[in-house]
């Protein structure tokens, strides 16, 4: 490639496509270790062409790239060849143009995951395309790469590359909410959420849960309980479905004290750490969260909050006697009407 080919303007026509042409003709008549070479020329290609001349001709290179996908060897090369593209794009705000090539590349990406090849490097890929698609708030792509990031959770068994993974996301959400976007730390926190529940991994929930609850008591330093917990809103609901998982009998009542032990050791951790924070004792946190769950909740999720309150005070008493006691007699009206059933008091027997 001349350095002249890449000052070629969009009224240069022929040129261009004449460069494709050849460029694409290349690659298919390149052996094996020639194309990675002509892979990357392609998406260099593509790049110029978005920013200087058509569109149409950055279409034509992405669509071969995808073509070069069916090549198993090449599909590494291929997949950070489709990251500069997307790059691109996203930088110059073509937001549509993103959103198709991530749709039409979602095909290639999950085999690619299924396949299970290089984890860290298809983290690397999927973690720099979601922060694009979170820092321009693409809200539109939130679809394509919640799926992508719960088959990559799912499919992937290296342990060491999932951790690392799954702590540079927390990490987003707590930039996302740093920032005062809700919504895409919504979007974050749920395709988090999706991808544990599907894992059903205790010992990763755990991490996770974790993670979440020192962000969200640094948050807790900068702007408020009350703000805290609505900024992790989505975690709140995340834990009535664990709870509500651990109360069902007919699944394994293992993972049933797993969840409901990381659900209520997070909690109880969480409200320590932020009375200590905010210089409160624990049963005030406790009543500010209480209160700020019953906003505008209805009848059935009444029930919910009044139940996780009571799981949570239960296991409190249990595991700090000495903390709790003194406290307890202040929260005694939420512990009426009693719905700690003969299941979760086995469940609580045995955690704590």
């Amino acid at each position: 490639m001349e350095k002249t080919d890449l000052d070629i303007t969009v009224t240069e026509t022929d040129k261009w496509q004449y460069i494709l042409e050849q460029s694409f003709s290349a690659l298919h008549k390149a052996v094996a270790d020639d194309r990675p070479q002509h892979i990357q020329q392609i998406s260099l290609y593509g790049c110029l062409a978005l920013k200087y001349a058509s569109e149409d001709y950055a279409v034509q290179c992405f669509r071969q790239l995808l073509e070069a996908a069916d090549n198993s060897d090449d599909s590494m090369t291929v997949l950070l060849s489709l990251r500069d593209m997307l790059a691109m794009a996203a930088r110059l705000r073509k937001k549509e143009l993103f959103c198709s090539w991530l749709q039409q590349a979602q095909g290639f990406i999950k085999v690619v995951i299924a396949d299970r090849e290089k984890p860290d490097a298809l983290s690397n890929f999927l973690l720099s395309i979601t922060f694009i698609v979170c820092d321009r708030k693409l809200t539109a792509a939130f679809a394509y790469i919640r799926r992508l990031m719960v088959c990559f959770v799912s499919c992937t068994i290296n342990k060491a590359v999932l951790t690392q993974f799954i702590s540079e996301w927390t990490s987003l959400v707590a930039q996302m909410v740093r920032r005062q976007w809700f919504e895409v730390s919504d979007f974050l926190l749920l395709s988090l959420f999706e991808a544990l529940w599907r894992k059903k991994d205790s010992s990763l929930l755990n991490s996770v849960l974790l993670q979440l609850q020192l962000h969200l008591q640094m948050y807790c330093r900068w702007d408020g309980v009350e703000n805290a917990f609505a900024a992790y809103r989505k975690l709140q609901y995340f834990y009535f479905i664990l709870i509500d998982y651990a109360g069902k009998s007919g699944f394994s009542e293992s993972l049933r004290c797993q969840y409901l032990r990381a659900v209520l050791l997070n909690i109880r951790d969480l409200i320590a750490n932020m009375a200590r924070a905010t210089m409160q004792d624990e049963l005030k946190i406790i009543r500010q969260w209480h209160d700020w769950l019953l906003q505008d909740a209805g009848e059935r999720m009444k029930q919910r909050v009044l139940l996780l309150l009571q799981l949570e005070i239960a296991y409190w008493s249990r595991t700090k006697p000495k903390t709790s006691r003194k406290q307890l007699t202040y929260l005694e009206d939420l512990l009426q009407p009693d719905l700690l059933d003969d299941t979760y008091c086995k469940l609580l027997l045995s955690i704590s």
